[in-house]
This record gives C-alpha cells, structure tokens and sequence, in this order.
C-alpha cells in the first residue's frame, strides 16, 4: 500500500458515523480518488461536513474498488482530535496535506522522558514516582510511523503514562505510539538488566521496536520499586534516547565523621552497599565522566588509603565498557599527616543497568583512618541522560 498524493482529488459522501466513507463520486472540476490515489494506496485525507460544525483530517486508505476511504489514522478533527461521529448530510472528502506535515523535516522528537509533570530537565531528585512524562523541550512534535508513512503530532503540553503494573527493578523500553488518534506511550519490559526481550530496528534511520514498526524508540527507564521510578544523583533510571542532557550524579557518605580500615581488599566505602552511582541507558553512547575524593591518615609515613570507582564490580576498580579509571592515592607524607587526593573514571558503559561502586582499601599495611562527610570525600560527576 505505497502512499500517494494528487491534486484536485475531492469526492462527496453522505456516510455517518466514525467508520469507513463510501464515496459518492467526484466534485465538478475535480478527480475522484480511484483515478488520483487508486485502490489499496494510502493518502491524507480531509473530510468535511457542509451543513455541521464537524470536520476531520487523517491518513487514510484506500479501498478496493477505490470507491472507499477507511480513515486509518485521524490526525486533528472536531472532535478532540479524536475520529468524528459525522452525522447525516453531504460531506466533501478530500486529498490535502496537513498543516503538521509542512514543517517536517528531520523526524527528531523535540520532547524527552521525565518523571516531573512540568519539567523536561528536572532540576531536583525524583523518587518513587508512578507516572512517566514525555514533555515538549525543543517543541511539541513527535512523527510516529503509520505502517506506511510518517505522522506528525503535536503532544501539547505533555502526555504520561502510568507505570502501575510495573515490576520492580526491572528495564523497560519507552516507545511512542498511536492511540485514540493520539500521540501516546507505551513499555516493553527486558528480559533481565542487560538483555532487551524485544530488539530494536530502523525504518528510515529511526529506532523502532522489531516486529511492531509503529512503536517509535524513545528511551529507557528502570524500576526503583514495584510501579515506581526514580531520577536521583545516585540512580539515574530515566534515559533519553533524544534531547540528552548532561545531569549530575553524586555520592557521599554522611553516616559517620571518620571510620578505619586495614585490609588491601577492595571493598564498598565504610562497608555500605548504598556507596554507589546507579545508571541505565538503552543504546550505547553516554558519557559517565566522574572524580573520586579521598581524604585519610595514616600512623607511618608513606602508608594510606585507596579509593577508586568500580564499574559493574564493588570489589575492584574497573573501566567502562569503552572508558578508563585512576584510583585516588591518600598517602601520608609523615606519620599520622592527612593526605588527599583525586582521580576520575570516564567512559560509555554498556546498554542496560550498570553499576559504579565506590570502593576502597588500604594501600599496604597498618590501619587507615578515612574522613566522611560531603565536605571530605565522595563522588561527583555527570551522566549523559
């Protein structure tokens, strides 16, 4: 069914209801459909009641005979935008373009993901939120794939989802799709945290869900609990796949002023597994870029401790998927001084949730005294989200 347009193509029709208009032949001076678009082809449409306030413009198809419009998609109408229940009386059914349709060019959303009701970039932690956002940011336009063709839509001041249902720490795929005639969001749950159940393809350079091409790809969002989400320094769970920006991330432990340790194996910052950056992207190519601080002292000189940033590993320094990772040396200069230092991790992790764990030990022998506390030591940096 290739998508067609042709000029002074207009027919009348005397159809009701919301369902397929049957045709009842050619305006003067004008073409009918059979003869401009011809049977099984597609083609926006207008369709206009010459007596009522009701009117209606969408991708339509084509019958065959071509003496038939089944309205496939309503793209504005009278009727919210939603498919109007026409009433009696002579309609006239014509090929026009949509006014949304003269502004597309590159088929780039302008909105992105967020779990703020009025902010595309939020600007505080988000916990714990049960519905998802997709806002305007550059604009409010969105083109989702028909089957045979790009439709634009305008998404108002936002649309939403409700993530009731949801299981708890689990990734899932964010797609646009159509419903009701409107531009709508729906999940598809991975397989575990580093498997999608569903693979991602093209249709024209966009990413699409295989299988189900009028599900456009917008990005990926992870659980924090059953129906719920969070957007956090330390959990990063909502990722856009368009309209990225560069949010922080930071960790720090305010638990305790000071603690010690004297082992040389790594372990999470003062023994707490909530020492970590959690993160979860859906294609490579963010950036996670942050500087680890460490602040110690030590009875002999030359002794210390060693932070670092483990990546997927709470009990060694690793690098990203494609990145590097120094370690922080805090070293005594002379017996019991206080030593500091800094080192960075930077990369692009892999696709899923991952996990950059805070880590530590001491650097040969004794025992070490770390400093806690936001004003001493911790995590920060940024993630490409």
């Amino acid at each position: 069914m290739p998508f067609l347009s042709a000029n002074r193509v207009r027919e009348t029709a005397t159809t009701t209801g919301t369902g397929t208009f049957t045709l009842a032949g050619a305006v003067t001076g004008f073409q009918t459909f059979s003869a401009g678009i011809g049977a099984n082809n597609t083609c926006f449409y207008t369709i206009s009641h010459r007596t009522a306030a009701e009117w209606e413009v969408g991708f339509g198809t084509v019958g065959s005979p071509a003496t038939t419009l089944a309205r496939t998609s309503v793209i504005a109408s009278s009727n919210s935008n939603a498919a109007v229940n026409f009433s009696a009386g002579t309609k006239d059914v014509f090929v026009t373009v949509p006014s949304d349709q003269m502004t597309q060019s590159n088929l780039i959303p302008g909105g992105r993901l967020s779990l703020s009701s009025t902010l595309a970039v939020p600007t505080s932690d988000l916990s714990a939120q049960g519905t998802l956002y997709y806002l305007p940011y550059l604009d409010s336009k969105i083109e989702i794939y028909t089957g045979n063709r790009w439709i634009t839509y305008d998404i108002g001041t936002g649309i939403s989802l409700s993530l009731t249902g949801l299981t708890t720490a689990t990734n899932y795929d964010v797609y646009a799709i159509v419903s009701g005639g409107s531009a709508a969001l729906s999940t598809t749950a991975w397989t575990n945290a580093t498997t999608r159940a569903t693979a991602l393809t093209t249709v024209d350079g966009v990413l699409v869900q295989s299988g189900t091409t009028t599900r456009r790809y917008l990005g990926t969002i992870r659980t924090s609990a059953a129906s719920q989400c969070s957007d956090t320094t330390a959990q990063r769970f909502v990722w856009n796949y368009y309209n990225k920006v560069t949010m922080p991330v930071y960790k720090v432990d305010n638990t305790v002023t000071s603690y010690t340790y004297n082992s040389t194996t790594y372990r999470q910052v003062n023994g707490l597994a909530s020492n970590k950056i959690e993160v979860v992207s859906g294609v490579i190519g963010s950036m996670f870029d942050c500087l680890v601080l460490a602040y110690s002292t030590h009875g002999t000189a030359q002794q210390g401790g060693i932070m670092a940033i483990g990546y997927e590993s709470s009990t060694g320094r690793a690098s990203p998927f494609y990145g590097y990772s120094q370690a922080a040396f805090s070293i005594s200069a002379a017996a019991n001084a206080i030593a500091t230092a800094s080192a960075r991790t930077v990369g692009y992790p892999d696709i899923g949730f991952r996990t950059f764990y805070w880590v530590e030990r001491i650097f040969s022998t004794g025992t070490v005294t770390f400093y806690a506390g936001e004003d001493r030591t911790g995590l920060m940096g940024t993630w490409q989200c």
